[in-house]
């Protein structure tokens, strides 16, 4: 893969990365605490799915 498709990758990445967790935020202060940590975990599964398929594929 080249170099060019990592950083599109990274840059989607992280683009979904930070409006998610932005909108987490917003329900934190809204007092909706659990669906802000629900929020946060699809967050961390959205990022490590395809971290682990990029690093561990086959």
């Amino acid at each position: 893969m080249s170099v060019i498709t990592w950083i599109v990758i990274i840059l989607i990445l992280a683009y979904g990365l930070i409006h998610t967790s932005s909108y987490a935020i917003w329900n934190w202060r809204n007092n909706s605490k659990m669906g802000a940590i629900f929020i946060m975990l699809v967050s961390a599964a959205m990022i490590a799915l395809p971290v682990y398929i990029l690093i561990f594929r086959t």
